[in-house]
């Protein structure tokens, strides 16, 4: 299996236990899934989605800490995005 669609497949999977609230599983299904995310720039907003629902996840879980740690690697990933206008 391609390394890219494994990663969408335990992303959706993820996904789906997210919006079933099981955010516990969610959350592990969601971080391995980035494991197969390239850093690349073409990568970069799916990497910060990613580190979204992660915060959400742990927001919902009562790991407030670990859900800030989150949002600050989404911030870091987004300032490298290029801007069009």
């Amino acid at each position: 299996m391609h390394i890219l669609t494994l990663a969408f497949v335990i992303l959706d999977s993820g996904s789906e236990h997210f919006h079933a609230k099981n955010c516990e599983v969610g959350a592990d299904l969601i971080e391995r899934s980035m494991l197969y995310v390239s850093r690349d720039e073409e990568s970069r907003s799916r990497r910060a989605k990613c580190f979204r629902v992660l915060c959400l996840c742990h927001m919902a879980l009562g790991h407030l800490d670990r859900a800030q740690e989150f949002i600050t690697e989404a911030e870091k990933v987004l300032i490298f995005l290029p801007v069009a206008f």
